[in-house]
């Protein structure tokens, strides 16, 4: 009896790791150089010829990028001459993708930034439905029409799953996970690091 137990366990576990193995396969493989478009048409905010470049992974079902994003808020009201914050998604579950998707879409209007904060402002612990994130959009002064075509065809979705294979391949495990000028920094120790650069 217990060498059966084991033996059950034993191949719960080899199946366990195979599933790990396949999900590292298919979202940490090096990004495909012909996806730059991915990097390049983005709605990344700040100066764009900056020095500091700080790169956030964030989910937006996530209480702790919430409060990070408080940092980079008071960064770029203060420095956006001076830095360029990037947003990258880390999305953690299905909901998750799907308002990563529906910020892109607002980007695709030049909305990001207010949807963006529209989402942290809003989320309570409970998913969003296909028609809150489309009330976010009118909100936001986007054109209902254009972001409704975006969401259906899911039309940024690609960049999503861009952004998480080269956090997988950055070795990111949970958010938010923030870099300045490709060096981790702690959330909380953000601003500071910040100023020290700019001071330098």
């Amino acid at each position: 009896m217990l060498q059966r137990q084991t033996k059950f366990f034993l191949v719960i576990g080899v199946l366990f790791v195979l599933v790990i193995v396949l999900w590292v396969a298919e979202y940490a493989k090096p990004a495909d150089p012909t996806q730059q478009v991915y990097e390049d048409d983005r709605a990344d905010l700040g100066n764009p010829k900056a020095t500091i470049v700080i790169t956030n992974y964030f989910d937006f079902y996530c209480s702790h990028c919430k409060e990070a994003d408080k940092s980079l808020g008071r960064i770029l009201d203060q420095y956006s001459d001076r830095v360029l914050i990037k947003y990258r998604y880390f999305p953690i579950t299905q909901p998750s993708v799907m308002a990563a998707v529906a910020a892109e879409c607002a980007g695709t209007q030049g909305k990001f930034l207010p949807y963006h904060n529209l989402l942290f402002s809003r989320f309570s612990g409970t998913a969003f439905t296909a028609e809150t994130l489309r009330q976010l959009a009118s909100t936001a002064g986007l054109d209902g029409e254009q972001f409704q075509e975006c969401l259906d065809s899911q039309q940024t979705a690609p960049a999503v799953y861009y952004d998480l294979r080269l956090a997988t391949g950055r070795g990111i495990v949970a958010v938010p996970t923030i870099f300045v000028n490709d060096v981790e920094v702690e959330a909380e120790n953000l601003v500071a690091e910040v100023e020290r650069l700019l001071a330098q």
